[in-house]
């Protein structure tokens, strides 16, 4: 199942992923540094607002709604009045506060397009969380792939009308509003909105949910913190191009260890509720190995290819800063992927979350203060450093304080050595191409290191990829047969 429901989320997260890497080349050739600069801050406060108030509750909907001792139509109707009241109270606030105390009047339209970029990404998040959690591969990916099209559409169109900043935030908007209602979500809302409200579940979900959230605002601030001290010390146009950069590895490596653990996680706890941690640690054993092995080579290869990536994606205005930015960042999404996605699951499975917030508080103030000493003295580069080290030091301490948590299975041996040696001897085969440019070398450099990765991973470690090959190949016997 983890197999066939990874593929289902690999298409659904591979269109968004591809069009995302379109808009980053669109959109650095349609924006000066200063205006991508200026959209990416509303965004990151937009995503630290979110992180703080609403995805703990999306986690709690994952946690929550396998459980057979509760009635899933409670949980929706529950968490979804929770969201309700949550959103109401802090789009007010801003609101006030945007029109009493912001005095620029572009500034305070971009705070409006924030707050209505909050209300709108809230629902459509615990929408595709929803259908994530009833394990519908299928429904997820059209969600994700009517936001990122339609996204990249009204965004480019309005870019070119000269909206500038305000032109990305109005098409993500207008997307998820336009997907929301397509797929039906409004209906989908109101039905479970007639639910029963449960008080007891309340106090479990922010039993919960609580630390997480703390948790995960300040792993958001691990990872954009720098973004807003770069504008301050330096300025918007320098938070700009950075921003291009990191969002590239991130899309890269970002959507491959995301679409594991989108199929996983689900997985995992159904089995943990269903069979006990005996089972879900062999799920868990699963999942790590396919972290690497689609993290690991993806990682490398985009260090290797980061100067042609560079000159091919992005506009010649961000394309230095993210050559620079490609290689660092790239192995700082592979250590937060890995935690994120396999050591962090010890203490939301264990519900010892308190745990997890710690660790985050002293990653979030390790970041802060390197970023406060090295961005006025090394400019960008201080930034890269001060993130790898954060990621490296948050890694380590979930490793060894989750393990009393919920005992993880420890690292397949086999596999992962398999996945390293392959991973060397495909880097080392790239090395040979790290000269060429455009993008027809790209396109050759990733489809060449990705079968010279396959060739060696497979005459190393065949078991790896040989669940794999027997569904193929028994879907195919399947449909010969029909």
């Amino acid at each position: 199942m983890l197999l066939r429901h990874g593929f289902l989320y690999a298409l659904g997260r591979g269109l968004p992923g591809l069009v995302n890497f379109v808009a980053l080349a669109v959109y650095t050739r349609l924006l000066a540094p200063e205006q991508f600069g200026e959209y990416t801050l509303v965004v990151t406060a937009v995503g630290t607002a979110d992180a703080f108030l609403l995805q703990w509750l999306r986690l709690a909907l994952l946690r929550f709604l396998p459980r057979a001792d509760v009635d899933p139509r409670t949980t929706l109707a529950t968490i979804a009045r929770m969201l309700l009241v949550i959103v109401a109270a802090a789009c007010l606030v801003a609101g006030v506060a945007a029109t009493l105390f912001v005095t620029d009047p572009t500034t305070r339209q971009l705070v409006y397009l924030g707050i209505a970029l909050f209300l709108v990404q809230g629902v459509f998040e615990l929408t595709i969380e929803r259908e994530r959690s009833q394990l519908s591969p299928a429904r997820y990916g059209a969600y994700a792939a009517g936001k990122a099209v339609l996204s990249l559409a009204f965004g480019a169109g309005l870019a070119l009308l000269g909206w500038g900043a305000a032109s990305l935030l109005v098409g993500l908007v207008a997307a998820m509003l336009l997907t929301l209602v397509v797929l039906g979500a409004p209906g989908l809302w109101a039905r479970a909105l007639t639910g029963p409200f449960e008080r007891r579940l309340v106090r479990n979900v922010l039993a919960y949910g609580l630390p997480l959230a703390t948790t995960a605002t300040l792993g958001f601030v691990v990872s954009t913190s720098d973004r807003f001290m770069l504008a301050g010390f330096l300025d918007s146009g320098v938070a700009g191009v950075y921003a291009v950069g990191y969002d590239l590895a991130n899309y890269g490596i970002g959507m491959l260890l995301s679409i594991v653990n989108l199929a996983a996680y689900p997985l995992v706890v159904a089995a943990l509720e269903r069979d006990g941690p005996a089972a879900a640690r062999q799920e868990l054993s699963r999942t790590v190995s396919l972290l690497l092995m689609f993290g690991l080579p993806a990682a490398a290869g985009m260090a290797v290819l980061a100067p042609n990536i560079a000159a091919v994606l992005v506009g010649q205005e961000f394309e230095a800063a993210t050559k620079a930015v490609l290689p660092w960042i790239a192995g700082a999404a592979l250590i937060a992927g890995v935690k994120s996605y396999y050591l962090d699951l010890a203490f939301q499975l264990g519900r010892d979350t308190l745990k997890q917030l710690w660790i985050m508080l002293v990653s979030m103030a390790l970041n802060v203060s390197l970023n406060l000493w090295w961005i006025p003295t090394l400019g960008l580069m201080g930034a890269l450093y001060s993130t790898v080290v954060a990621y490296v030091v948050a890694a380590a301490l979930a490793w060894w304080f989750g393990r009393s948590s919920f005992a993880l299975p420890p690292l397949p041996r086999q596999p992962v050595g398999a996945i390293v040696a392959a991973t060397t001897v495909m880097t080392v085969a790239l090395a040979f191409t790290r000269d060429w440019s455009g993008a027809a070398p790209l396109a050759a450099q990733v489809l060449g290191g990705g079968l010279v990765y396959l060739a060696a991973l497979l005459l190393l470690d065949r078991r790896l990829l040989r669940p794999l090959v027997q569904r193929v190949a028994a879907r195919g016997q399947r449909g010969s047969s029909d």
